[in-house]
């Protein structure tokens, strides 16, 4: 009896030590992930609830704050962080938004497109009967009977780019601070005609032009540039 039992100590033994291993790597494991984070340590911050599925804007201001916003109970809602990512300020813009509203925000200066007319955070009407609205980083541009304007946030005034058929033409702006870049091109069966041009003191330049071939059967779904 004592020699059987003695033979199964062989695998007994072995055993309990793999199982109490187990035991000791589970509870050291589940140790580290309950932990407490240091205080130093980085964590989730939560800034604010949003009505769409779809990422905030952000722009960070010139002394490094961080400005998010969004849409949340049919408002506009906007937070801004500092540096240390502590809570500066919290606004809420009465004006009517949903999934379709562009938005163009810098500081207190809010201008808005339903994609009919163009207006102001005090919800007055700036440009009514607009086909299309860029909003940029400094500026805005807009689409009316053919004509591209830039639109001042701060003076409310437009000024004529350049004329536009978006039936024709499309069109990509960019913003950098030489100024206002503006990508244009055309598609047909065999091609993409390609133009930049750079618009900067009230005049516009060539700054490039090209065309891409495209091989038989294919086609251009969508064009970006950046600068």
């Amino acid at each position: 009896m004592n020699k059987k039992f003695a033979a199964k100590l062989y695998w007994i033994v072995p055993g309990v030590i793999l199982v109490l291993g187990i035991l000791l790597l589970f509870y050291e494991n589940f140790s580290d992930v309950t932990e407490h984070p240091a205080d130093d340590w980085s964590r989730a911050l939560t800034i604010g609830e949003t009505d769409l599925n779809q990422l905030p804007p952000v722009k960070v201001t010139e002394n490094g704050d961080f400005v998010f916003t969004r849409f949340e109970g049919g408002k506009l809602a906007s937070t801004t962080l500092g540096k240390d990512f502590t809570v500066k300020d919290q606004q809420t813009y009465n004006i009517p938004v949903n999934k379709w509203t562009q938005i163009y925000q810098q500081e207190d200066t809010i201008i808005y497109f339903d994609f009919t007319n163009i207006y102001d955070q005090d919800r007055n009407m700036i440009v009514p009967d607009v086909e299309k609205f860029y909003p940029l980083e400094t500026t805005t541009l807009y689409v009316k009977d053919h004509v591209l304007y830039q639109l001042s946030p701060e003076t409310k005034t437009s000024e004529k780019v350049m004329d536009i058929d978006l039936d024709k033409l499309d069109i990509i702006p960019q913003e950098n601070e030489d100024g206002v870049n503006l990508l244009t091109y055309t598609s047909d069966p065999t091609g993409v005609n390609i133009t930049l041009q750079e618009y900067a003191n009230g005049s516009m330049k060539i700054v490039y032009q090209s065309r891409i071939k495209v091989d038989p059967g294919k086609v251009v779904n969508d064009i970006s540039f950046a600068l």
